[in-house]
């Protein structure tokens, strides 16, 4: 079995089955004489589990990485080692028991690590759940894309939390920071849509009412509308769920709504 037949027979397996854990499909196809290759990562959320195939880096990632992983100092690169000997212990009792394996994960991503005020990238590095950790790496590539990389994604104590990265700082919970909290036990798509369904959506559509009412949704792009309600009234839009905030203002985008958090407006 080549390792692009393994992948897919391993993530046909996920599709059939979306409660097996990563090592229980490694277990499967190795008891029918198919053990996993090499050059393979863990990929998607926990309810969208896939394996795919690791992207060799180019010279310029290369050099992002290296300072990526700088420390600021002896004790830093000391707590690191401490970490990683922690990481190593903790795999082996995670695929065990059939547990998201523990992921050595930077907690402020490239596109964010320029905007540290104290120490180095490589001070800041966890151990986190690899579901987390994919999750966290997913909705970091919808940002950049979709909304202009203007958000810090942070790992808060129950969520992922997007942040403006005009209110970035290192220093404070990502929980006590202006933002969006994301589920990252749900699928990162249906999360997306709903907040462009509620209001809270990406921006690339303007649905407006006219005069008689009606819903009439503007597209730029991909036709996505803000919710504005048929009846012209003003939406009700959550913004953050974990702490019940709710705002009678009429719909806006997710642009527009985290402008609007960071104002202190929300």
């Amino acid at each position: 079995m080549t390792p692009e037949q393994w992948v897919a027979a391993a993530n046909k397996m996920f599709k059939q089955n979306s409660s097996l854990t990563y090592k229980e499909v490694e277990n499967k196809l190795a008891a029918a004489g198919h053990k996993r290759p090499s050059g393979l990562t863990q990929k998607g959320g926990r309810n969208n589990k896939r394996f795919g195939f690791k992207a060799p880096r180019t010279s310029g990632q290369n050099n992002r990485r290296k300072a990526q992983e700088q420390t600021s100092s002896s004790e830093s690169n000391a707590a690191m080692k401490v970490k990683d000997k922690v990481r190593k212990q903790d795999l082996g009792v995670a695929q065990a028991s059939g547990m998201p394996t523990p992921h050595r994960e930077h907690l402020h991503s490239q596109d964010s690590a320029q905007l540290i005020t104290e120490g180095a990238p490589g001070d800041y590095i966890d151990n986190v759940p690899s579901d987390i950790a994919n999750a966290k790496t997913a909705l970091e590539s919808r940002i950049r894309t979709d909304y202009g990389n203007k958000y810090s994604v942070a790992i808060g104590v129950n969520n992922l939390r997007v942040i403006p990265k005009d209110f970035f700082d290192e220093r404070v919970s990502p929980d006590d920071l202006p933002g969006i909290d994301i589920d990252e036990t749900k699928p990162l798509d249906d999360q997306l849509n709903k907040m462009v369904k509620n209001g809270n959506g990406n921006g690339n559509g303007n649905g407006y009412v006219n005069g008689n009412g009606a819903d009439t949704a503007v597209p730029n792009g991909n036709g996505l509308s803000n919710g504005v309600p048929t009846n012209g009234k003003a939406a009700h839009v959550v913004v953050d769920s974990a702490r019940g905030v709710v705002t009678t203002k009429p719909a806006k985008s997710f642009a527009e709504i985290m402008a609007m958090l960071a104002k202190g407006l929300a």
